[in-house]
């Protein structure tokens, strides 16, 4: 793949595809998350996991901005030549990564009732809410790594 000279409409083709299988594939976690806890433990359960979602939202911003990000700079600098600026801004990229997800991931776990409570979660619903939240939380790095 050479960014310099491939036609725009294939390198575009290249980056859409996967960029669209990844968001079908978060969407469609979503969907049937949402309905199997729905069925399982109803309406409270759906709408537990409606507060909880944007643990997840967040968690892919800063693997989006650091991955996406970083990845243009990287591309330019390797379409240009510059092999050891495009090592740079990867390491770079990981770096910011790093830094955001050990700043964002306690301030999650030590105000996480908080944060549910912020987002609708009442006295009914924060029992169910931690129980599920609980797995997002402490997998909080892992969905910013996949973003």
């Amino acid at each position: 793949m050479d960014l310099l000279h491939d036609k725009i409409s294939g390198l575009y083709s290249k980056f859409l595809w996967p960029s669209v299988f990844s968001a079908m594939v978060t969407t469609i976690y979503s969907f049937v998350d949402t309905i199997a806890i729905g069925k399982g433990v109803g309406p409270d359960g759906a709408a537990a996991t409606a507060i909880i979602y944007p643990i997840l939202g967040v968690a892919s911003l800063i693997g989006f901005l650091c991955g996406i990000g970083g990845s243009v700079r990287l591309g330019k600098a390797r379409g240009a030549g510059e092999e050891i600026k495009a090592h740079a801004f990867y390491t770079a990229s990981f770096f910011v990564t790093l830094v955001l997800t050990a700043i964002s991931w306690p301030l999650v776990i030590i105000f996480e009732q908080e944060i549910f409570t912020l987002f609708g979660a009442n006295d009914l619903l924060m029992p169910l809410v931690l129980e599920y939240g609980d797995w997002v939380v402490w997998t909080f790095p892992t969905f910013i790594i996949s973003a």
